[in-house]
């Protein structure tokens, strides 16, 4: 009867060991292999987002000593979906250009209480 007791104590114990033990190396390999970088896979194609990101800025312009996009920065959105928010220095917004309706507001005060900028 005790062998009973402890077998059904020791069987499940090893076998969530064994569980959480492969969750954990599949997770690691994961990460390791880049699967949080689309940039490091090998099955698509190379894109580098944050090199885009940095040379963007040559299709920021400037009149009045605000800041906006030209023709071609604008086609350049529009063609990969995306949008651009530049804050001044103190987190205000001072241009934006979305196709999308998303509210991004809530993260970009996230980022502020955390003075991430």
């Amino acid at each position: 009867m005790k062998w009973k007791m402890t077998g059904l104590f020791l069987v499940p114990l090893a076998l969530m060991t064994v569980a959480f033990t492969f969750i954990n190396f599949a997770a690691a390999s994961y990460f390791l292999a880049g699967g949080e970088q689309p940039e490091k896979l090998g099955s698509s194609p190379f894109f580098s987002y944050s090199e885009y990101t940095r040379n963007f800025q040559r299709y920021i312009i400037f009149a009045d000593g605000k800041p906006g996009l030209s023709v071609e920065g604008q086609a350049q959105l529009a063609q990969k979906q995306a949008w651009i928010q530049i804050l001044d220095e103190n987190g205000n917004e001072v241009y934006e250009l979305a196709e999308n309706t998303r509210d991004f507001s809530h993260e970009m005060n996230r980022f502020r209480t955390r003075r991430v900028f």
